[in-house]
């Protein structure tokens, strides 16, 4: 009985897997279109990882996910949005519009914000 119950977990974990993979598989992606996320906003590495890409990549737009979207980094939004000219798009996580960007990027890196850990 220990076995069937941990097969039939096993069988439920695939299938709800599949059931998030099939639309990630089912949009198309867009080359240029990069998403960082860091859960502090624009802040350390993140911010490095994303100034370095839109410094030497014109090509690529990026997209930074935060929790903290609006929330006191006008400034750093400001010279982003100054400096890279359509290229640069903070979004707040949770929204529609966050999902449909990171369903439709190529590439999305995460950064793990140790301040959380505390």
């Amino acid at each position: 009985m220990v076995k069937f119950k941990a097969f039939l977990r096993y069988i439920i974990y695939l299938l709800s897997s599949w059931i998030l993979i099939l639309p990630d598989l089912a949009v198309p992606k867009k080359k240029e279109l990069w998403v960082i996320a860091s859960h502090l906003g624009l802040v350390g590495n993140t911010r490095f990882l994303a100034e370095q890409v839109l410094e030497n990549k014109p090509e690529i737009q990026v997209c930074y996910y935060s929790f903290f979207a609006g929330r006191g980094q006008e400034e750093s939004e400001t010279y982003f949005k100054q400096r890279y000219v359509g290229r640069f798009k903070l979004l707040k996580r949770r929204s529609l519009a966050a999902l449909i960007t990171a369903l439709r990027s190529r590439y999305i890196f995460i950064s793990h914000d140790l301040l959380r850990d505390a």
